[in-house]
């Protein structure tokens, strides 16, 4: 049996396809920029925002505990979400902590938790971790996210507002 091959202008017609197309690159300018006037300069003055302008990422926070189980980790997760303290709950299993509890060393697997909430609502988060926590003495661990994105703080914000929202019809 014999295969056809490929007429020439055929084969020139895919190699053109398969090259990346070629982009005009505006062209730099070579010279630098003036440097910015200090504020010690006369005459300059620096403009600052307002401190409330604070941006939501400000207020937002990641809280972080630990729990035994996966069952746990779920319980706590669903709860936060659904009574709208957090936003977001990631649970990483597979967690190793080695510790000192009682006087002996220890060695356990856990599941951690990464709780993305607000300022106002930590101590709440805190007082509903204690509840659902099995330990006797949970980790919680609250951690100012000082760079988040913006869009993503402001979804935070409005998630952990601590009310029901009417338009979840599938609150856990």
């Amino acid at each position: 049996m014999k295969i056809p091959t490929p007429r020439a202008g055929a084969a020139r017609r895919t190699a053109a396809r398969n090259k990346p197309a070629k982009r005009k690159v505006p062209v730099r300018s070579t010279r630098t920029a003036a440097p910015a006037a200090s504020s010690s300069s006369p005459g300059v003055r620096r403009t600052r925002k307002p401190a409330a302008k604070a941006t939501a990422a400000a207020r937002v926070l990641v809280v972080v505990t630990t729990v035994g189980t996966e069952q746990q980790a779920l319980d706590i997760a669903h709860y936060l979400v659904a009574n709208r303290l957090a936003a977001c709950v990631n649970i990483l299993p597979g967690v190793r902590s080695v510790f000192r509890w009682k006087g002996r060393v220890n060695d356990d697997g856990e599941f951690l938790l990464l709780v993305k909430t607000v300022e106002r609502r930590l101590e709440a988060v805190k007082a509903a971790m204690r509840e659902l926590n099995v330990y006797e003495l949970p980790e919680i661990l609250g951690f100012p996210a000082s760079f988040a994105d913006a869009a993503f703080a402001r979804w935070v914000d409005e998630s952990s507002s601590g009310a029901p929202d009417p338009l979840d019809a599938d609150e856990f």
